[in-house]
């Protein structure tokens, strides 16, 4: 038997203890070399593995007691070379990669001990020499040897370390095991390596700076790892940091390597085309794997969870589809549910703020606002494609994905996103509201498993929510019902659920739901018959609502069959009767029979309220422009209903019964009949369908509209038509020489709203008005399409109905006094013409009030459509025209009466067109927003296009601009001036008020509705009556770039060749209140123009205000506020510290007297300082909110010295990114200006309510300094670095220019309030800076705390120029006495003061330490300190206990705001 056989026998045999120590002779007896030659040999048979692992064994079971008990001797140092000469044949290839060999590393593990630590580096340089030699998947499974062999030598005090010579070298363990590690970091790593590596390293006792390295190391080569390996790295290195070790650091790595993957494999797909949709989609399920690992490690250690949240929360970079898919996942952890969501949604809400707020920021450089945009287009990104690619492995997040869609439409109404995100899309940004729709839009159709919880929470939705939070959600069921029907059918069971709560929806609301579902109607007869029934029981409901509602959805109903394609000649069955479920598609619309079946419910809505006939009169307008086929219908159902307010005569006229319109019965008045309304309806039901025409087809029933005029309508339904015609063709005949008599509507009347019959009257009257509107509407659309013969006819026409007009709304509306009582609703801007605030409503008349109409946000329609409007303007301008050519001196009398009379009419027509006009535009911004911003027809038809009203605007508005011009100068040398002339004066002012608000509504409506460029256009089209040749109007357009947007180029042609010669002539005639609206429209327009441009305009504004005298308080501050906003940084605070320091003239001080005007800017003045100083004030409030935003972009941004887990290109900076001192310089600098400003106003002598305005304003600031100084301070890690010279700078102006002279300000105050103690409003006054003063003072201390302890961590002085602060808000000032004492201690004080100053100089650093060593002082310590003040200042002044407490939890409670 051989040598290594006997051993192997003998260690198997039961006489192994027994003779043990013969066997140990036996080895030893054997050089070192023919023991090992046995491996060898044992490497070389049929079962290498096998019989190499059991010679090893029974080695060290032989060997191993002895070697323990003395670690130098032969049999450890043997037990050692078996170990290399096992690594070399392993390494070599000798032995195979089996299971036994691979146990047999973990069994030398075990066995560790029994090595000499001293010569352990023999097997780390045999490891290290070899690690680059990795590269097939069976290779390195010796490094498991590595983490305990690491731990023996750093716990050994030297080790030998051998030489490539063969000569040793004698180290540290620790600098030895420092050398080994920092070699491996150096070696290049396999794919095989870095397997290795991640499974050994949580085994391995690292330092935090050993760990950074390795795992930086380990995620640079994970980049470039395969797919499918990633997910074992990832859970190798989760398991590590489940021990509790570095989690943060590991969490954050994971997050920033598939960041990093997810845009390479994003930007490889947009590059190729072949080839790596499959590489995408393997990444995608590598992704989805890894989310489901992180998941189960989050449950198992939910303090991953936090670090996660911690890591994603103060995360710079944009968001990739893994983060969102990594919340959505944790989401599904029911203790990290809401944390999750709340942080997505945060996420998704502060990008867009950040954008709005970086865009609106005028002073940031442009690199912010375009690096803002990328973040917040990444984050919408982002979050689209983590759905998108849910169906990768990722089933278990829809659940999350389905709730964020949701819960981002709660983000939109919470009021913080309601702006040009969710109404306008801008620069490619869709908002929260349309992101969720589009999440939650795409889940549906990837998901089948979100279909029922996505229908489920939209029904729980539009049935609990108000009617603004519930309208996203029914545009995401009518998106979802046109794109996929068939799977909306699928659910009807819960659509007919929610029609089941019908009556109780808002009425908006219930009818946005049928319209919303009305195309699947055509594929469902049991979910229209079903609704069909729903309506039926609204319209017989309590609730005016409901029936409204259901008027509309009838309408709605019935258009949706006309518009459906016609597939089959089979009729419907009878909506009425009860039908099981049926799939199939409905056959199309054949003649009227759901008209016919639903006439009925129609009729039925002729005996509702006022307010349901009006829903049903527009509804039926809008019926006969998508199908001209029904007006037959149409007017076969109204004609009986006509007959019952308007009674032919034997004459052949028409007779209007009002008395019937209005009813009064119980004590309440309720409008019967909106007879304007119904009349209105006639009109345009004739316009689509004149019936002089009988037998010819009208153009709205050609077959591109999918319908014609069968025969049965065409005999049976022109009569009702043709008796329409004749009945409104004599109305006008009849109302065209009526009296105000014959409807007991004249003077005589009584019209008092305290009284029942007065209140009927004005209803009627009101009527009657809307009647007046309907005939003058029609006269004018003859007018425009009338012949030569015709047109002074119809003028005549219109001019009558005019007169009626303004002698009703002069005798009754205006015997009023003002809108009804209790009417929310303020008066109008005209001063004839009083509207309600919506339609015709009931009124209740109880102990003499009248009850309030009902919301504004149901505005009446004007029934002057707007081409009739313009035209009007126009025929308004053309007299005017005609007047001022012929005006000439004339000696006859009878002349200048004719004269004056037309005039006077001309003025009428001009107020009535001016005041239509601006009630037309104010009603089209309150129904676009009810109706929505689908394209309506009737709105189309009422409103069409607006743009066509601003060239007449334009000049009409010039022209009454040059009116009044000639006429103010003629008053002058005029003695007397006759009434009439002076009245048409008066109206001439007023119409120039009305046209400039006009002017100013369209700028802004059109902007909201998209078509500005269109109004502009329109406007500069039209020349003024002055003309525009100005010189150096040429040379300011040279300012317009070639590359400027068209809507930016015409922006600023408008403000230069139409507003500025408005504002200038405005202010020169003294039309104040007209300066300040369109001085409004001027800041509005000019916001949208580019920084040149909008300097342009600002240069302008700021020299008017510096040469034009203006006495108006708000026309000077409409003027300031153009001067500071149109200007760009930081001009805008520089000539806001302008204007302060020619203020601090006009104001006075303590020192100087103030004075009447300011000669820098004339528009200062005694009379406007006020608005001047409110004007300031603001900017620095707008100013602070930028500059607050910024600090809070800085506390995220990463600092220089920051570590990153990650190396290579992950750590390069991103390109468009702004370093971190840019944008600490710019608010430096920022801040300092508006300190500069601001210290101004600590000289001025203010009021009360600007003086607590200005307190405020210097609250907020020093809350502001104190956050940028503690900025400056860098976290313990980090390396401090010298605050830079523009913040030592603005140190130095705060300290000298600020706080000292701020302490002084408080003190004036406080001895003012004493000196008028006794005035009416004092005490309210010292209660309410006893909450702003101690909070002020508490936060300036603050603020030079932090300055202090900077100053101490950087060694630069920064409170050189401070002065320790003595005024205290609760001091008690006794100026009876105090006033004796000052003359006599006046020197004493001056002299301790100049040594103060002295002592100040020369122990500056003392103090110093001694406030850097002081925290905020407590509550005994404040007393303590002011006792003593007061005790030495005021020795006859006592202060009681309960004072003192109030006091001090005074500044407590101001620490805690």
């Amino acid at each position: 038997m051989d040598f290594d056989d006997e051993i192997i026998h003998h260690v198997k045999s039961s006489a192994f203890s027994e003779g043990s120590t013969k066997l140990e002779t036996l080895i030893l007896s054997n050089d070192d070399e023919t023991v090992l030659n046995y491996l060898d040999k044992r490497s070389r048979v049929q079962n290498p593995g096998q019989a190499v692992t059991d010679y090893v064994r029974a080695l060290f079971f032989i060997l191993g007691r002895p070697a323990r008990e003395d670690s130098s001797s032969r049999s450890a140092k043997l037990l050692m070379l078996l170990v290399t000469k096992y690594l070399t044949l392993f390494q070599s290839k000798k032995l195979p990669n089996d299971r036994k060999c691979i146990d047999c590393f973990d069994f030398f593990v075990q066995e560790m001990d029994a090595l000499p630590k001293d010569l352990l580096p023999s097997i780390t340089e045999s490891l290290a020499l070899n690690l680059e030699g990795i590269i097939c998947p069976e290779d390195g499974y010796e490094l498991q040897l590595l983490p305990r062999v690491l731990r023996f030598i750093m716990s050994t005090a030297e080790v030998r370390v051998p030489g490539q010579d063969g000569e040793e070298t004698v180290s540290s363990g620790a600098e030895y095991a420092e050398f080994v590690l920092k070699r491996m970091l150096h070696a290049k790593w396999s794919k095989v390596t870095l397997t290795r590596m991640v499974s050994i390293m949580r085994e391995m006792q690292l330092e935090k700076t050993q760990f950074e390295e390795f795992l930086n190391k380990i995620f640079s080569r994970m980049k470039g790892a395969d797919p499918q390996d990633l997910p074992s790295l990832v859970y190798q290195l989760l398991l590590f940091a489940s021990k509790g070790l570095h989690k943060k650091a590991v969490v954050e790595g994971i997050v920033r390597l598939f960041e990093v993957l997810s845009r390479v494999s994003d930007e490889n797909r947009v590059r190729q085309r072949s080839g790596t949709k499959n590489c995408a989609e393997i990444m995608r399920q590598v992704e989805g794997t890894v989310l489901l690992h992180m998941n189960f490690a989050i449950k198992q250690d939910p303090s991953l969870g936090q670090e996660l949240l911690s890591v994603i929360r103060n995360y710079h970079r944009p968001m990739t589809s893994f983060t969102v898919a990594l919340l959505l996942s944790i989401a599904r952890i029911q203790r990290f549910a809401e944390g999750s969501m709340g942080l997505l949604r945060t996420l998704v809400v502060r990008s867009h703020q950040d954008y709005k707020q970086a865009r609106d920021c005028r002073w940031l450089p442009d690199a912010v606002r375009a690096q803002s945009l990328h973040t917040a287009k990444a984050v919408e990104q982002a979050l689209l494609q983590a759905v998108q690619y849910s169906s990768f492995g990722r089933d278990h997040i829809i659940p999350s994905v389905v709730r964020i869609g949701f819960s981002l439409f709660e983000s939109f109404e919470a009021g913080k996103m309601a702006f040009a995100a969710d109404s306008v899309s801008f620069e490619g940004l869709v908002g929260s509201k349309e992101l969720g729709i589009q999440v939650l839009q795409t889940a549906f159709e990837v998901h089948e498993m979100s279909r029922n919880e996505i229908i489920e929470q939209s029904k729980f939705r539009i049935i609990s929510l108000k009617p603004q939070q519930s309208s996203p959600v029914i545009r995401l069921l009518d998106q979802l019902v046109q794109q996929y029907p068939h799977l909306l059918l699928e659910h009807a069971g819960r659509l007919k659920e929610c029609l089941d709560y019908f009556t109780f929806l808002n009425s908006f609301t219930a009818s946005s739901l049928i319209k919303a579902i009305c195309p699947l109607f055509q594929m469902s007869r049991d979910l229209q018959n079903y609704t069909v029934l729903v309506l039926r029981k609204a319209m017989f409901g309590r609730e005016e609502a409901a029936r409204m509602a259901a008027t509309r959805a009838i309408i709605d109903l019935i258009i949706s069959e006309k518009q459906s394609p016609s597939n089959d000649s089979e009729s419907f069955p009878s909506s009425s009767q009860a039908s099981c479920s049926q799939q199939t598609k409905l056959p199309g619309p054949v003649g009227l029979n759901l008209f016919q079946e639903l006439k009925g419910l129609l009729r039925r809505c002729l005996s509702q309220q006022s307010r349901v006939k009006e829903t049903m009169y527009k509804g039926l307008v809008k019926l006969v422009l998508v199908d001209p086929s029904a007006a037959g219908a149409v007017f076969d159902l109204l004609w009986p209903h006509f007959l019952r307010f308007c009674i032919p005569q034997e004459d052949g006229g028409l007779q209007l019964n009002l008395g019937a319109c209005v009813k009064f019965q119980n004590g309440i008045i309720s409008l019967e009949e909106p007879l304007d309304y119904l009349l209105s309806c006639v009109h345009h039901l004739l316009v689509l369908q004149p019936q002089n025409k009988t037998g010819q087809q009208s153009e709205y029933s050609l077959p591109c509209f999918g319908f014609s005029l069968s025969q049965e309508n065409e005999v049976g339904g022109f009569p009702a038509g043709e008796s329409f015609a004749n009945a409104f063709i004599n109305l006008r005949k009849s109302l065209r020489s009526c009296k105000l008599e014959e409807y007991s509507l004249d003077k005589t009347q009584n019209f008092s709203l305290e009284t029942p019959e007065g209140e009927k009257n004005v209803e009627q009257a009101r009527v009657f008005l809307g009647i007046l509107e309907v005939l003058m509407n029609a006269a004018v659309s003859d007018m425009k399409n009338a012949t030569d013969a015709n047109h002074a006819d119809t003028k005549n026409e219109f001019r009558a109905l005019l007169e009626l007009y303004g002698s009703l709304e002069q005798s009754a509306l205006r015997k009023q006094g003002g809108p009804r009582k209790g009417s929310t609703k303020p008066p109008s801007d005209s001063k004839g013409q009083t509207q309600e605030a919506g339609s015709h409503s009931n009124l209740s008349l109880k102990h003499g009030s009248i009850a309030a109409p009902p919301s504004s946000t149901q505005e009446k329609i004007p029934f002057l459509m707007t081409s009739n409007i313009a035209y009007l303007l126009d025929a308004s301008l053309t007299l005017f025209n005609t007047d001022i050519s012929s005006s000439q001196p004339t000696s006859q009398h009878r002349s200048q009466g004719t004269s004056r009379k037309q005039t006077i009419h001309h003025f009428k027509l001009a107020s009535f067109a001016l005041k239509t006009c601006l009630r037309h535009l104010k009603a089209f911004s309150t129904e676009s927003l009810i109706e929505g911003e689908s394209q309506d027809p009737f709105m189309a038809l009422v409103f069409g296009d607006i743009k066509v009203l601003g060239g007449p605007l334009v000049q009409l508005m010039s022209l009454l601009k040059s009116t009044s011009s000639s006429t103010s100068t003629q008053e002058k040398t005029r003695n007397k001036e006759n009434r009439s002339k002076k009245a048409s004066d008066e109206a001439g002012d007023g119409l120039i008020h009305t046209a400039v608000l006009c002017m100013d509504m369209l700028c802004k409506l059109s902007f909201t509705k998209k078509c500005l460029s269109d109004v502009l256009e329109e406007m500069l089209s039209v020349s003024s009556s002055e003309g525009e040749a100005v010189d150096d109007m040429d040379i300011e357009m040279e300012d317009i770039d070639e590359n400027e947007s068209p809507e930016s180029r015409l922006i600023h042609l408008f403000l230069w060749k139409k507003m500025r010669p408005l504002l200038v002539e405005f202010l020169l005639q003294t039309h104040f209140r007209e300066f300040e609206v369109l001085s409004g429209t001027s800041l509005f327009l000019g916001g949208k123009l580019p920084s040149h441009l909008r300097k342009v305009h600002g240069t302008w504004a700021d020299l008017t205000c510096r040469s034009t005298k203006v006495v108006h308080n708000g026309a000077a501050r409409a003027l300031a506020t153009l001067a500071v906003y149109l200007c760009i940084p930081p001009l805008d605070l520089t000539i806001g510290q302008g204007m302060a320091c020619e203020l601090l003239k006009v104001t006075g001080s303590e020192e100087r007297d103030a004075i009447d005007i300011s000669d820098v800017y004339f528009i200062i003045n005694t009379s406007t300082r006020s608005g001047i100083v409110t004007v300031l004030l603001q900017l620095a409030e707008a100013t602070l909110v930028d500059l607050d935003w910024l600090i809070s972009k800085l506390k995220v941004c990463p600092l220089a010295g920051n570590v990153e887990i990650l190396d290579g290109d992950i750590n390069k900076p991103r390109q468009g990114n702004v370093p971190r001192s840019v944008l600490e310089e710019t608010l430096h600098s920022r801040v300092e200006s508006l300190v500069r400003m601001l210290s101004l106003f600590t000289e001025m002598s203010l009021d009360s309510s600007p003086a607590d305005h200005f307190l405020r304003v210097a609250l907020r600031l020093y809350k502001l300094l104190a956050a940028m100084t503690k900025l400056c301070i860098a976290p313990k890690g980090y390396k401090q670095s010298v605050p830079s010279s523009k913040f030592q700078l603005l140190a130095e102006v705060t300290c000298r220019k600020f706080t000292a002279p701020l302490y002084n300000f408080v003190a004036v105050m406080q001895r003012d309030q004493q000196e008028n103690s006794q005035a009416k409003g004092v005490v309210n006054k010292i209660k309410r800076e006893g909450k702003i003063i101690p909070n002020l003072i508490f936060h300036m201390e603050d603020y030079e705390k932090y300055l202090i302890q900077l100053s101490k961590v950087t060694k630069v002085n920064l409170m050189r120029h401070a002065k320790r602060s003595t005024a205290r808000d609760f001091k008690i000032l006794d100026t009876s006495k105090k006033n004796k004492q000052d003359d006599s201690n006046q020197p004493n004080e001056a002299n301790q003061s100049d040594a103060a100053v002295s002592g100040n100089e020369s122990q500056l650093s003392e103090r110093e330490e001694a406030d850097g060593s002081q925290d905020i002082p407590s509550e005994a310590n404040v007393v303590a300190e002011e006792s003593k003040t007061d005790s030495d200042n005021d020795s006859g002044m006592k202060i009681s206990m309960a004072r003192k407490r109030k006091i001090t939890s005074i500044v407590q409670d101001s620490d805690d705001e």
